[in-house]
């Protein structure tokens, strides 16, 4: 099945071929590791991972880079804060970073490249740009001379004479062009620093991911990705400064999400409404945030609000009751199966990477499989066991596919937990048959209490855990 991707730098959905056959290679821009990660961060992490893990269902090999920019003047000011150094600082925030993203779920990188491992190859780029022109130093700063690159604002679809108007407001007189940019900064006293043919000094932002990108996954890659308030300036001087280097096309395909908003405001420690993740996992399943990130095409904005977590959480719940009452008709299967039911799974299976493959639409894929699964539970004690069991593995496979409910081994506190729910379930069943409806009942409601939400069905009583 073809794949197609929607094009920032065309503007329009484009079929997607990759350089090397079955190989995609993909970037992506990391954090700035001065702060715990928040929900934004999230949204970027669980649309690359789960875009990822689908490409390699459908066969592909991934692949896929994200940096981490470890030296910058968030970091720095932030070391000061805590009396800390900005390396102390930039290895405490990207061990956070990983936890974090571990306890949602999503994998890491092919490579997770740090800018200060980088420094002598970004030195040498900014080296030969001078030596081709594209670039000039000045009292230690070396500037990338837009203007000599005759192609800036493709992606952005920016005009020049605009941003130079913009540009004067904060003009620097050393420039030879307002818009120019650092691709080398001079050491103010006390940064850190390393030794440069223009003094002391570190590498501009932008300057990190061309470099990175370019050692890891060559001159031209398939796509890179990152937030929509990356396009300009950072992917922008991203494609001016990597190409007037290799002389060759940066990027083939430019892969842009939308931003997580609250009250239609963009997240901001300045307005005070940025949610950590540390915080949302305390309320919620990693599996829901996922749910809640992908429920929306990845392209448009995503409205946070307590109210779309708490449904998102339900319809986690609800599908995990769906998955565990088939795994339940399987240990306990009907002897006799009055009315039979065939489900055309395969075709459910066919328009769900349909979707998926077609600009990556999780809405309506997650709509598919949501319908597939709930029709399958609801169904379970009417499809033969053989069956069942193929039809489980098929929803399990497609919900992996995206990055839900990976397993794990249970620890022995989780095994005790399931073997006195059991203990505890069986004598609620031996109740029943007695007739005892008071006890069963209140078993069933201490439980809920409990956050352990309890079903009947006509193979036996099943269990599972609710958080809403």
């Amino acid at each position: 099945m073809a794949l197609y991707l929607y094009n920032t730098l065309s503007r329009k959905i484009e079929e997607f071929k990759p350089l090397k056959d079955k190989i995609i290679t993909i970037y992506s821009c990391g954090p700035t590791v001065y702060d715990s990660p928040h929900i934004g961060h999230g949204r970027h992490e669980i649309i690359m991972d789960s875009f990822t893990r689908f490409l390699e269902y459908i066969g592909y090999e991934v692949k896929y880079v994200e940096n981490i920019t470890d030296i910058d003047d968030k970091i720095i000011a932030k070391a000061e804060k805590m009396g800390l150094t900005p390396g102390e600082v930039a290895l405490i925030f990207t061990l956070d970073y990983f936890e974090q993203m571990k306890k949602l779920g999503v994998r890491k990188a092919w490579r997770h490249p740090q800018a200060t491992n980088h420094i002598q190859e970004m030195i040498e780029a900014i080296k030969i740009l001078i030596e081709k022109g594209y670039a000039y130093e000045v009292d230690g700063d070396v500037y990338f001379s837009v203007n000599k690159f005759k192609e800036y604002g493709k992606l952005s679809k920016q005009d020049i004479n605009a941003l130079r108007k913009g540009a004067r407001v904060e003009i620097d007189e050393r420039k030879k062009d307002p818009i120019d940019f650092a691709l080398w900064k001079k050491s103010k006293p006390n940064e850190p620093a390393w030794p440069s043919p223009w003094g002391m000094g570190r590498c501009g932002w932008h300057i990190e991911c061309s470099v990175m990108s370019l050692k890891y996954l060559g001159e031209t890659i398939d796509i890179h990705a990152g937030g929509e308030d990356l396009i300009f300036p950072h992917h922008e001087n991203e494609i001016a400064q990597s190409e007037a280097l290799t002389g060759k096309p940066f990027v083939r395909y430019w892969m842009h999400h939308g931003l997580i908003t609250i009250k239609a405001e963009k997240m901001a420690k300045s307005i005070g409404n940025v949610i950590l993740i540390s915080d949302l996992l305390e309320r919620y399943d990693a599996d829901a945030f996922r749910y809640f990130v992908l429920s929306a095409h990845y392209r448009n904005p995503l409205e946070y609000s307590e109210e779309s977590m708490i449904a998102a959480q339900n319809t986690i719940n609800n599908v995990k009751r769906a998955i565990k009452k088939i795994e339940y008709a399987l240990s306990y299967p009907s002897k006799e199966i009055k009315e039979k039911i065939d489900i055309k799974i395969e075709k459910f299976k066919e328009e769900i990477i349909k979707e998926l493959s077609y600009d990556f639409n999780t809405p309506k894929a997650l709509a598919l499989l949501i319908e597939l699964t709930y029709k399958i539970a609801d169904n379970a004690n009417k499809i033969d066991s053989e069956n069942l069991k193929e039809y489980l593995k098929t929803i399990k496979e497609l919900w992996n596919a995206l990055g839900f409910f990976q397993e794990k081994k249970p620890d022995k506190k989780e095994i005790l937990i399931e073997n006195l729910l059991k203990i505890i379930l069986e004598i609620r069943d031996i109740e029943r048959e007695k007739k005892n409806y008071e006890l069963s009942d209140s078993i069933r409601e201490k439980l809920r209490k409990l956050g352990i939400e309890i079903e009947d069905t006509p193979y036996g009583t099943f269990w599972f855990l609710s958080r809403s």
